[in-house]
């Protein structure tokens, strides 16, 4: 295992991929100590959302945007600008869908919360709508430079950017209110990736219009159901703490946001460890080696497992042990109860992707829809739970639903699983 990971580390692109993951996760524990200790329980549903938004941007690029770095890295230099002309005109679009959503609906529900709640949140959340909307059309510029042999370049920013955005949340919370420390966050993301495209400019290919190119509509085909999966395995938990505010008012927002925002840490980091291992998955099923495809899956999943079930431990010994040594924590600022139910609907997720991560490696994205569908019913169950029993009744609407869907979809997925292999 150490020499694996001197070998990884030996690649200077995976030593800053790596720089910017442990910026992130030492800031992680600094900004929930500040959030509880210098924001009040009403402020912090405001800030949670925001900050939500912010990550969001990072959705785009790092999850939303693979897309086109798949296809810059395929095209010759040549069709670069196809791929730029075709990648601008889905961002941009994008970038107006989020900018209408967030702006309207966004506004309309934090507005909600304001009632119950003193914030000064109009002038912050416009900042944060609008530059996390820049950013968005921003992606595609980053990912083209990426794709087309900029790697090492790409990953450099990301580490001054998660530094920079580290700081500016962890200052924000420390001297202002919440949600204007999401404010300072997007304003810190924008201009570290604005800096890169700006100094890498001479080095993107011009747009090349692709009104109706088939490959323009084969490539909006293609980005538009990535984005669907990406986007609805995001909104899926996102949606309790709106949720939970606009029913219950902002206090009950910054109760739920808290241990939502806990509770994602697992599957990240989970989905993370299998992601580094979707490359050789791919190159299996090339080489027709569908048994060991098989095995190296299910061991990538087990590993993911793994790294869940200690993180999720380590997240239930804070909020039981920590009320005891952190003086912060006391007053019942975290539920262990809260937080199980949590995690057991983020398990679902995680195990949602890797049957997704099973058929992508063929080039099947059969259950992308089935996906978008289960998570959509996911975020149904929170409201509905919300509704009903509050904070604790939208994470157990949410994790029960999501403990069903998963089951129909893994049915489904052992059966059409059994079939691939089959005449292996």
């Amino acid at each position: 295992m150490t020499g694996l990971l001197r070998q990884a580390l030996a690649d200077r692109s995976v030593r800053w991929l790596a720089a910017a993951r442990v910026v992130a996760l030492a800031a992680a524990p600094v900004s929930l100590y500040l959030l509880v200790t210098r924001q009040p329980l009403s402020a912090r549903g405001f800030y949670l959302i925001a900050i939500n938004l912010v990550a969001l941007a990072q959705l785009f690029e790092t999850g939303v945007g693979t897309l086109v770095v798949q296809c810059a890295a395929r095209a010759g230099p040549a069709d670069l600008g196809y791929v730029r002309g075709a990648a601008d005109e889905w961002f941009t679009r994008a970038a107006f869908f989020f900018l209408a959503i967030a702006g309207v609906v966004g506004s309309y529900v934090l507005a909600t919360g304001a009632s119950s709640a003193t914030v000064a949140f109009l002038l912050p959340w416009g900042a944060v709508v609008a530059l996390t909307t820049v950013y968005i059309r921003l992606v595609p510029l980053i990912c083209l430079r990426e794709g087309a042999g900029g790697v090492e370049a790409v990953q450099r920013m990301r580490a001054v950017q998660a530094a920079a955005v580290a700081a500016a949340t962890m200052l924000g919370l420390r001297f202002g209110s919440g949600i204007a420390a999401a404010a300072w966050a997007s304003v810190a993301q924008l201009g570290v990736a604005a800096l890169f495209v700006v100094a890498w400019r001479a080095e993107l290919p011009s747009p090349t219009a692709s009104a109706g190119s088939a490959r323009a509509e084969s490539y909006r085909r293609e980005q538009g159901r990535s984005a669907q999966v990406w986007l609805a395995l995001w909104l899926a938990p996102q949606v309790l703490t709106p949720a939970t505010m606009y029913l219950h008012g902002a206090s009950a927002a910054g109760d739920v946001g808290l241990h939502v925002a806990l509770a994602l840490a697992p599957p990240v980091l989970s989905v993370a460890w299998m992601h580094a291992r979707y490359p050789r998955l791919g190159a299996l099923v090339a080489s027709g080696n569908l048994h060991r495809f098989d095995h190296t899956a299910r061991h990538s999943l087990v590993q993911a497992l793994w790294v869940f079930g200690a993180s999720s431990i380590a997240l239930l010994v804070l909020a039981i042990v920590g009320p005891h040594l952190l003086p912060f924590l006391a007053g019942r600022v975290l539920s262990a109860p809260m937080l199980i139910t949590l995690l057991a609907g983020t398990l679902m997720l995680v195990v949602m992707q890797a049957m997704l991560a099973w058929f992508r490696a063929f080039g099947d994205e059969r259950l992308a829809r089935p996906v978008v569908v289960a998570c959509a019913a996911m975020g149904a169950g929170a409201i509905s739970g919300s509704a009903i029993g509050g904070a604790l009744g939208a994470s157990l609407g949410f994790s029960s639903v999501g403990v069903v869907v998963t089951a129909i979809l893994g049915a489904g997925f052992f059966r059409l699983r059994a079939q691939r292999l089959g005449g292996a």
